[in-house]
């Protein structure tokens, strides 16, 4: 299933956004507002020149917004299924990139405008009064486990005693969906799928609430789940009792297994039968003295299967 461009398409809306900022970052306080989030872009791939070669890096944010408070910054998303044990590495080098694709917007406007006064601010192309936007990363954590991979570089850093408060440390920040029951954010739209999500996986399906169609697609990426992204395809629009729903779809399921161990049970029949014809076929065969290339003749097997057959079947017997 699909579920990476609908998790993109749930968090890329602004209200959700600006939500999930508010709870994970400012504890609910509101600091980020929907209409001042903009589309930031999420292609972060560059080309970088050393020593006269140029190696292209390609990476991209999954939701990427600028922010517009009383500071401009860029703010990001990832979404993420399993722990990682590299991710502070990973989002530190997507916010370098990010850094980058700011300078060199930064220093094509001077080269256009011509503008840079000093020598210095010429060479790198920069003025002293530039400013780069600060960017911060959340990412969330769709496993079911507990998040116990590294929150911070130095996590997977071997770092000397000696050289610790020489260190520059980057941490991270993963918000796990498997921990929050959705109540602390505002939106209606992220805690009735929080809810959902977080009741779904205690098995407390009787705590769901009705969801529309689009809720519960969104919900089957949440729980990377065939059987609700199933639902979600079968459903008209409207509202769908969740509770309902999903016992109807273990019934299916559970008549479905049935019906496939009968299937199963009719085939296995039928091969013992053929065994069976064929073990009397190569017994009687060779009871009258007829060689093993007679019984795989009018068995059509290969004269070494009706061999191994046939020794089998003495074993057995006795």
């Amino acid at each position: 299933m699909k579920s990476d461009a609908k998790l993109k398409e749930f968090w890329g809306e602004s209200s959700h956004f600006a939500d999930l900022y508010n709870t994970v970052f400012f504890k609910g306080k509101q600091v980020v507002f929907p209409e001042m989030l903009s589309e930031a872009g999420s292609d972060l791939s560059t080309e970088i020149v050393r020593n006269g070669g140029r190696i292209t890096v390609e990476k991209y944010r999954d939701v990427f917004k600028r922010w517009n408070g009383n500071f401009l910054a860029v703010l990001g998303i990832e979404n993420q299924w399993k722990e990682e044990f590299t991710l502070p590495e990973r989002v530190m080098l997507y916010d370098a990139l990010e850094y980058e694709r700011q300078r060199r917007r930064i220093s094509a406007r001077h080269k256009k405008e011509k503008d840079l006064k000093t020598s210095a601010e010429y060479l790198c192309g920069f003025g002293k009064t530039d400013r780069l936007c600060v960017q911060a990363t959340i990412v969330i954590y769709y496993g079911e486990e507990p998040w116990n991979g590294p929150r911070k570089l130095s996590d997977l850093v071997e770092v000397p005693e000696e050289l610790r408060p020489y260190f520059n440390e980057y941490q991270i920040f993963v918000f796990s969906i498997n921990e929050s029951d959705g109540s602390e954010f505002r939106d209606p739209e992220v805690r009735k799928i929080l809810k959902a999500a977080y009741e779904l996986r205690r098995k407390r399906i009787t705590e769901l609430e009705p969801l529309e169609k689009e809720e519960v697609s969104v919900l089957a990426a949440f729980l990377n789940s065939e059987r609700l992204a199933a639902l979600a395809e079968q459903k008209e629009e409207g509202e769908i009792d969740m509770c309902t729903a999903l016992e109807e779809m273990i019934a299916e399921g559970e008549r479905r297994g049935e019906k496939r161990g009968e299937q199963r049970g009719e085939q296995r029949g039928r091969k013992q039968g053929a065994r069976k014809t064929a073990a009397a076929v190569i017994r009687n065969l060779h009871k009258e003295g007829y060689p093993d290339e007679m019984a795989a003749r009018i068995l059509g097997w290969d004269v070494r299967k009706v061999k191994k057959f046939r020794k089998k079947g003495s074993k057995t017997r006795s």
